[in-house]
């Protein structure tokens, strides 16, 4: 069985036409039924995708292409994808940069660089077959680019926060933490087109980790001779996505343009992105209603919620489940939340329903738990009390006396927090939810991003609110973030050797079911041991103009513009409420 390959695409006049005919569709399928043991990819994917990639009805490559504008809150932290560290540089990453599986709309991911997958029958070897593609600037995308990206995000001193999703890969983990040497990573180009990763132990979600856009090749030829390829949009900042840079301005916009040398061109319906620096959210609200915005919200850019009523008898106002959560992480090398009935006295005086209702006002899910039902077919329970203001007291009372002090002493705590308007009203509300409950004066830590996601990264806080995007689509992503203290995205520091075995367990077995009630058993020790508090599981909300066509929000929440356009028919107009 096989995924049918795409029909092959006209590729730009400056690549070496040998290259351009490197693999015939004949070729290919016969050397794929030679190959008993060789799979393109799992049969889940096969079912979702349905064989075929999607491709734009014909009638749509007569349309006139146009350019695209949205608004980004910020700066994007770095153009490199092996340093994403924020959520703003994804959305960037993803529309210039391709690696061997991408997220698609119907599934949680399809192929993209690699042509054809073999996974050895105990699962643990994967071996990627290249297709030919090409950097913006007309070189070959090799097995070489990928091996050295990989590669450097596991050096030690390389500055790479998401590095943990690599650590699946054979001796990852000890090569991050230097006990081991690069020669030993279970990551190897065999030649030009083949890349093999070899994992320490089964790993059934692997192809969605790396349809993430952290594992997207870099131009090892060019990032080796200058390290700051990636700083703005020069020469040396090549591309292989949808779309190329092809201008940024700090603080204003950045242009980009469709790539001539992407391999799915044709598929690509937009001429361009152009992505305003907009950091006030009911200003990009009043451009998207005045028409000069074709897509505003997501994770980027909350809609202001004192407008969300209005917005819904537009109907451009959508909804959509995504695995993310804001929630309340405690510093376990901190006073008072070295005590666990501490942290659980502020878990539990939350009023979860309460901060929906009044504040956030879009039905997210209550979390008391901490995976959003998305992640797990729709199931849930309830792991801690929301609003259990009694319970609150008396685990506040047995955690003062097993310190040894007064509630007064807890009075000054400084809760440091991040986000937008919206993140503020939450932590504002819980603010005083406390207050109501323990009568204490928490002190309030606001700033802007980076420098927030620094404290946390450093665990220089007491206590504070922060909130998880999932980057691969499975509940894993959440867990394994609080395996390891090394983690920087582990912010309360917290470890438990049964809580590692459970999750090694569950990569080792074969069965869904069985997989699953080991990830139950594993949250319901996080629930134990309380390191963090999850608050509400987040909808992704997004408003689109009508014209928009093909646009889609993946699992993860990740906007993906490859295959959208604009589809000419609908004229563009101001919003009737735009003038209220």
């Amino acid at each position: 069985m096989f995924i049918r390959p795409l029909a092959k695409r006209h590729l730009a006049d400056k690549i070496p036409s040998k290259i351009a005919h490197f693999s015939k569709q004949s070729e290919f399928c016969k050397r794929s039924l030679q190959k008993k043991r060789s799979i393109f990819i799992s049969i889940a994917l096969m079912l979702c995708s349905c064989t075929t990639i999607k491709k734009h009805d014909t009638s749509l490559m007569k349309k006139e292409e146009a350019t695209l504008h949205i608004a980004l809150p910020a700066d994007p932290g770095s153009l490199d994808p092996r340093k994403n560290s924020d959520f703003i540089s994804p959305s960037i990453h993803f529309m210039v940069f391709e690696g061997l599986v991408r997220m698609s709309p119907n599934a949680s991911y399809e192929l993209a660089l690699a042509e054809k997958i073999d996974i050895s029958e105990d699962g643990l070897v994967y071996t990627f077959h290249l297709r030919p593609s090409y950097w913006s600037d007309g070189s070959l995308v090799t097995a070489f680019d990928f091996a050295y990206a990989w590669k450097t995000m596991l050096e030690p001193t390389f500055p790479c926060p998401n590095a943990y999703l690599l650590y699946p890969i054979k001796n990852a983990f000890a090569v991050k933490t230097g006990k081991l040497a690069q020669e030993d990573l279970g990551i190897e180009a065999l030649d030009e087109k083949t890349f093999q990763v070899t994992l320490h132990a089964r790993t059934p979600y692997f192809l969605n980790i790396i349809s993430y856009c952290l594992f997207s090749p870099v131009p090892h030829k060019i990032v080796e001779k200058d390290p700051k390829w990636a700083d703005t949009a020069g020469p040396h900042f090549v591309t292989n996505g949808p779309f190329l840079l092809e201008e940024w301005r700090l603080g204003d916009k950045l242009v980009l343009k469709k790539n001539p040398t992407y391999w799915d061109r044709d598929t690509v319906g937009l001429s361009g992105v152009e992505a305003y620096i907009i950091r006030d959210e009911n200003t990009g609200l009043k451009l998207f209603e005045k028409g000069e915005l074709d897509y505003y919200g997501g994770f980027l850019n909350p809609i202001p919620r004192d407008s969300a009523a209005l917005l819904k008898t537009t109907h451009l106002l959508h909804t959509q489940k995504v695995g993310a959560t804001t929630f309340i992480t405690f510093n376990l090398a901190r006073f008072p939340f070295t005590n666990k009935n501490i942290r659980k006295a502020f878990a539990y005086a939350i009023n979860r329903r309460e901060i929906i209702e009044n504040v956030t006002q879009l039905e997210e899910e209550v979390a008391t738990n901490y995976v959003a039902s998305t992640l797990k077919n729709g199931k849930q329970r309830d792991l801690y009390p929301d609003g259990a203001y009694d319970l609150a007291r008396e685990h506040l009372r047995q955690g003062l006396e097993e310190l040894g002090c007064d509630k007064s002493a807890l009075n000054g705590l400084t809760f440091t927090y991040t986000g937008n308007a919206l993140q503020k009203k939450v932590a504002e509300a819980v603010q005083a939810q406390w207050k109501e409950v323990f009568d204490l004066d928490i002190k309030m830590d606001e700033g802007d991003l980076k420098v927030q996601l620094d404290k946390f990264y450093q665990r220089d806080y007491q206590f504070g609110q922060i909130f998880l995007v999932v980057q691969f689509n499975d509940q894993m992503d959440v867990f394994q973030r609080f395996k390891e203290p090394i983690n920087p995205k582990n912010y309360p520091g917290w470890s438990n050797p049964l809580y590692g075995e459970l999750l090694e367990k569950s990569c080792k077995t074969s069965s869904e079911a069985e997989r699953f009630l080991l990830l139950e058993e594993a949250e319901e020790l996080l629930a134990t041991e309380m390191p963090l508090s999850c608050v509400f599981h987040w909808n992704g909300v997004f408003m689109q103009q009508p014209y928009l066509k093909d646009s889609y929000m993946s699992p993860i929440g990740s906007v993906h513009w490859n295959r959208a356009y604009l589809d000419k028919k609908y004229e563009k107009k101001p919003l009737a409420t735009a003038e209220k």
